[in-house]
């Protein structure tokens, strides 16, 4: 029994010293002529390397360390990344068609410039701090994908399912999530979103602290019973968006087309809409104390339930409009 556990201890010796060999022997020739196809360097540390522009095509790197690591212009296609350390390697317009990252880390990770939906990643990555600016995430399955703090500016979600998905501090700027069902994402609070693309987007209930959705746009999209008084919507399209039940006190929404909007149990104290369209929007059952509507255009606006009598309506154009004493057309 002895001799066997000898033989054996041995045997696995020999082969550790012979992979250790191999591993070394395609490290030296990588960085002697940047080229290294289907090369076994599994659990290899090139930790802060300057690997751009190499070929690692299909070669295993599983359980390496490429934190820090320059793989910009890198082809890795087909290589198996699963398990490997790439925190902060820059990967920028590196091919990676068929790349394995199940299980890699990929925390401040630079993927921009690159191909990303016809690699393999695990369930709920985490790109915590990654920069992934402008990749098209279209019709990917992210659920529990770990975006906060990620730079996603002009990035494509289109028809992506985003369940359980966290946004929160992440920079989306021009990003385009048009008509999605947002309700079960982690939450967008501290997010920029400015210019983004939300047209028809249900985000009811959402947590957006802090979010920036200045110039953003939400036409049709429904933002019922969501907390506004900590964020940006400066020259944001609210056209056609469903609001009722949101908290919009003291924001200002001067001068905007506010036409067709669902405000209806909305809270709007001290909020200032002056100058603006509230054709065919309904307000009833709205909080309007201190409510600013000076100038404003009130065709066919409901007001139904409402109480209007500590709320500006100095020059509003009413016409056809409900009140809440009935119909009043002082104004046609």
């Amino acid at each position: 029994m002895k001799k066997l556990l000898i033989s054996l201890l041995l045997s696995f010796s020999f082969i550790f010293t012979s992979y250790a060999g191999e591993v070394q022997n395609n490290t030296m020739k990588l960085k002697a002529i940047g080229s290294c196809e289907n090369c076994f360097l599994q659990g290899v540390d090139l930790n802060g390397a300057d690997l751009s522009k190499v070929n690692l095509s299909g070669a295993d790197l599983s359980g390496a360390d490429l934190s820090m690591a320059n793989l910009s212009g890198a082809d890795l296609s087909g290589a198996d990344l699963s398990g490997a350390d790439l925190t902060g390697a820059d990967l920028s317009k590196t091919r990676i068609e068929g790349t394995n990252f199940k299980t890699a880390t990929l925390t401040k990770i630079n993927l921009s410039k690159i191909i990303i939906n016809k690699s393999y990643f695990s369930k709920k990555v985490n790109f915590n701090g990654a920069n992934l600016r402008g990749l098209d995430f279209s019709g990917l399955d992210l659920r529990g994908y770990i975006f906060g703090n990620a730079n996603l500016e002009g990035a494509n979600f289109s028809n992506a399912n985003l369940e359980g998905a966290d946004f929160r501090g992440a920079n989306l700027r021009r990003a385009i999530l048009d008509n999605l069902d947002l309700r079960s994402v982690v939450g967008f609070s501290w997010a920029k979103l400015n210019g983004a693309y939300l047209i028809g987007s249900n985000l009811s209930g959402l947590d957006l602290k802090k979010a920036d959705l200045s110039m953003a746009d939400l036409e049709g999209a429904n933002l019922s019973n969501i907390d506004f008084s900590s964020v940006n919507i400066t020259n944001a399209n609210l056209k056609s968006a469903n609001l009722s039940g949101a908290n919009l006190s003291r924001q200002k929404l001067l001068n905007k087309d506010l036409t067709l909007i669902n405000f209806s149990g909305a809270n709007l104290s001290r909020a200032n809409l002056s100058g603006s369209d509230l054709t065919s929007s309904n307000l009833s059952n709205s909080d309007l104390n201190m409510t600013n509507l000076n100038r404003t255009v009130l065709h066919r606006t409901n007001f139904t339930s409402s109480d209007l009598s500590k709320a500006y309506l100095n020059n509003a154009i009413i016409c056809g409009t409900k009140m809440p004493w009935g119909n009043d057309d002082s104004g046609c």
